[in-house]
């Protein structure tokens, strides 16, 4: 059947599917948590947008995924504007970079069953300013395309962690190794395509510590080295059981932060590590205390971390930890508009992004599962830097490798 075509301003993009992470679902009604070998994919728009200069020029219009090197990946194809029973393929436009792991001979992809619409890529090499392009082609694997997709490769980057459940003048948070590894987890699920990856540094990695009040000075906390068991002071005071709170008494000469914040960096880090501190709770966002928080954004004035030490609370939920992984690697909440300053933006494209400051909103329906679960932000960390009132908090898989690098 021919279709007709009315081309408006001399130019017309005919694009009738699209590239979706490979979970069980179609949109709008997917509810998956991340899955590392199903990554999100950065579908906003069919340009490429301004493209760091390692990666090259690309004649590339669609959706852009990363992979680490090594790993082999789903992608899921949407049809919106095809039938299901058309045979499309799938082909690399270089196999050095990146080759088709399935369908064999590159089609047709699965049209039912437990694959229904998925392929597969292996990320091959990473290769500076070589773009590749993953062509859908109908009917053969010369046929016309009809989708393309830019993957890019990442030599994978390993950043040793450690996990602090500290306790605050009698109350720690009910955490246990078991539920550092589950949270690590997570993270690794959705930063591996990027190729970051987190693992504990050596058999010790889970320390209990003690914050206590001072036995005589009534405006000083103590807590106990690890190495000689005795006890240091603190030069103020943690004045609230299991919080770590926003005391108000700061400088910018300490960089800007809360002064307990501050401190619970201070209580025996572990070295070569980033050190999760665990407390019961905190009022530096929420008194609630369902939302982490940051004791830092893991920068100093020269782009480095100052120790490497982030805060979690104990109501901290799966992806929360991978949020503050990302203010570590020098990212900004992705509704910081250019200016620096938290917008109330909801839209979808933002909803899906790991570095989303807030949570979906409860009306209308559709933004409510933005594919992740009931009122779940997303994991999208996004890999195109797209022009527009958000630009400067885009592009953030090049920007959190780059900060990844200088660490390790």
């Amino acid at each position: 059947m021919a279709i007709r075509v009315v081309v408006q301003r001399n130019q017309q993009s005919i694009v009738p599917i699209r590239f979706y992470r490979a979970v069980a679902n179609d949109p709008p009604d997917q509810n998956s948590d991340p899955v590392r070998d199903a990554p999100a994919v950065d579908d906003r728009g069919f340009e490429m947008g301004t493209r760091p200069a390692s990666w090259g020029s690309s004649d590339a219009h669609g959706a852009m995924v990363a992979i680490q090197k090594g790993d082999t990946i789903k992608i899921k194809i949407l049809r919106t504007d095809i039938d299901d029973d058309a045979d499309l393929y799938v082909t690399s436009t270089n196999t050095s970079v990146i080759t088709i792991a399935s369908p064999n001979n590159g089609g047709p992809i699965p049209k039912n069953g437990a694959n229904k619409n998925i392929f597969q890529i292996t990320g091959v090499e990473d290769k500076r300013k070589t773009p590749v392009k993953v062509e859908v082609r109908y009917d053969s694997t010369t046929g016309p395309v009809i989708g393309e997709l830019e993957p890019h490769i990442y030599q994978p980057v390993n950043l040793s962690v450690a996990f602090h459940i500290v306790s605050i003048r009698g109350t720690a948070p009910a955490k246990t190794a078991a539920d550092a590894q589950t949270m690590l987890d997570y993270a690794n699920d959705i930063w591996r395509p990027c190729g970051i990856q987190f693992t504990f540094n050596s058999a010790q990695h889970f320390y209990n510590e003690t914050i206590r009040q001072h036995p005589t000075n009534a405006n000083r906390s103590q807590y106990r080295r690890r190495t000689t068991g005795k006890w240091s002071n603190l030069p103020y005071n943690f004045d609230r059981a299991g919080y770590v709170t926003d005391d108000d008494r700061w400088t910018p000469a300490q960089g800007g932060q809360w002064r307990e914040s501050d401190m619970i960096e201070s209580v025996n880090p572990a070295n070569v590590s980033i050190n999760f501190y665990w407390s019961h709770n905190s009022a530096s966002y929420d008194s609630a205390g369902t939302r982490t928080d940051s004791s830092w954004n893991g920068l100093s004035g020269v782009g480095m971390p100052r120790r490497g030490g982030l805060h979690l609370v104990e109501s901290a939920g799966k992806y929360d930890l991978g949020h503050e992984i990302g203010h570590f690697l020098s990212l900004n909440h992705s509704d910081d508009d250019n200016a620096g300053t938290e917008t109330d933006n909801k839209d979808i494209w933002l909803l899906r992004r790991l570095m989303y400051s807030l949570w979906p909103p409860d009306s209308p329906d559709y933004k409510k599962n933005v594919g992740y679960g009931d009122k779940q932000y997303g994991a999208l960390i996004s890999v195109k830097k797209m022009p527009g009132k958000y630009q400067n908090n885009d592009g953030e898989l090049a920007r959190g490798r780059r900060h990844a690098r200088k660490i390790n």
